[in-house]
């Protein structure tokens, strides 16, 4: 199994200001961090298996993401960080159980021990 700081983080996010906060925050903990800013980006790319996928709800509601992730991602951890959503809003929404959720707004304190926890 992958000790968590090398695993790879495949963070989605639209807002290119705060995909770099949260990038910078993560790797200065070590983390392996690259960002996709754009639908088409997601869509050229393979995300290995191992990874962990990092997404804001915006993203995730863009041009058919969620049935990529849920059809060719499924073994992966998605963790799901969104101001729209309370938790309890996620818990009804019935995701997949591969998908974990993260409110904003959040600091890299509330954000790495759940990277941590997440295993293969």
């Amino acid at each position: 199994m992958l000790n968590y700081k090398e695993k790879k983080l495949f963070l989605l996010e639209l807002n290119k200001i705060l995909a770099l906060d949260i990038k910078f925050s993560l790797e200065k903990e070590g983390f392996n961090v690259q960002v996709i800013d754009s639908v088409e980006e997601f869509k050229s790319i393979k995300i290995p298996s191992g990874s962990i996928i990092l997404i804001t709800l915006s993203m995730l509601l863009e041009d058919h993401i969620k049935e990529i992730i849920n059809n060719e991602y499924s073994h992966l951890p998605v963790i799901l960080i969104s101001g729209r959503i309370t938790t309890e809003e996620f818990l009804r929404q019935n995701f997949p159980p591969n998908y974990y959720f993260l409110p904003k707004p959040f600091t890299s304190s509330e954000l790495i021990p759940r990277l941590k926890m997440l295993k293969d």
